[in-house]
């Protein structure tokens, strides 16, 4: 684990708002199907969204826990509802930062791959 000044310096790195126009972006190319012609636009978005979501799971104890198990929506659904909650920081601890992050990592790994 890291101490000191360093561990500051790379919990602050992290996006500490939602990221609402890279997450409109991403929900736009996937409910459109127009990921591959926006590829690198698409990537740079899931990129950003991919920081946020892994300072929520971890830069944050107060925000609610969760594992795999817990997930009852899929990915797409779940930054929706971030994104329509993106006005109350105080929602977004119901947001299961989680299956967002696996999924925006299914993403980049689908899309990186099938190039």
């Amino acid at each position: 684990m890291r101490t000191g000044t360093n561990a500051k310096l790379v919990k602050s790195k992290y996006p500490i708002m939602l990221p609402l126009d890279e997450a409109k972006n991403i929900v736009m190319y996937v409910t459109t199907g127009t990921i591959l012609q926006n590829l690198p636009d698409f990537m740079h978005d899931v990129w950003v969204v991919q920081g946020y979501a892994q300072g929520q799971l971890l830069g944050n104890p107060d925000l609610k826990s969760y594992t795999a198990e817990n997930a009852t929506n899929d990915g797409l659904v779940e930054l929706q509802k971030a994104i329509s909650s993106a006005e109350d920081p105080s929602a977004q601890g119901a947001i299961n930062w989680l299956l967002i992050l696996q999924w925006v990592i299914e993403l980049i790994l689908r899309y990186y791959l099938s190039r």
